[in-house]
This record gives structure tokens, C-alpha cells and sequence, in this order.
């Protein structure tokens, strides 16, 4: 509901609540809050992407400007991370 083709989607992991957004551009401020999750997930998880061709007939699709990012919570023990 409210994107499609060329929509930038981006998902956030809470511990174990999952918030998803989506966003026309991408630009930091164009983000919308879509719908959060609570997902009993491991420390560490795995991720994926999926297209879909909304019908029966097959379809291409490529993927750019994929990231991912690990952000250190506030007050994180960073000591303990190693290289």
C-alpha cells in the first residue's frame, strides 16, 4: 500500500521488534513508518531480497544500493568488539 516499482524498502531490528519503511527516494526525512513486528530472531540473523511480478508472468529485477549496517547501541560495551 502506497509504493511499488523503484520504492526504497528498509527494515530495523530492535532486539526483537522489527520495524519496516518505505521511502519514494530514499533521502534521510522520506522514511514511513509501514509496520512493526515482534520477531523472536537469534543474535545473529540472516537477510534476503525478493521481487515479485504481481501476476503469473515471470519477471526480472535487479537490486542497487544495498547496505548492511550494524549500529552500536548507546552504551554498548565497544571494548569488547574486536576486529
Amino acid at each position: 500500500p502506497g509504493f511499488g516499482a523503484g520504492s526504497w524498502v528498509k527494515l530495523v531490528r530492535n532486539d526483537r521488534l522489527v520495524s519496516g519503511y518505505v521511502s519514494a527516494t530514499g533521502a534521510d526525512g522520506t522514511w514511513r513508518l509501514v509496520g512493526t513486528a515482534t520477531v523472536p530472531l537469534p543474535q545473529t540473523a540472516r537477510g534476503g531480497l525478493v521481487a515479485a511480478s504481481g501476476g503469473a508472468a515471470l519477471n526480472a529485477a535487479g537490486f542497487d544500493d544495498v547496505a548492511v549496517k550494524a549500529v552500536a547501541p548507546i552504551g554498548a560495551n565497544l571494548d569488547a568488539i574486536n576486529d
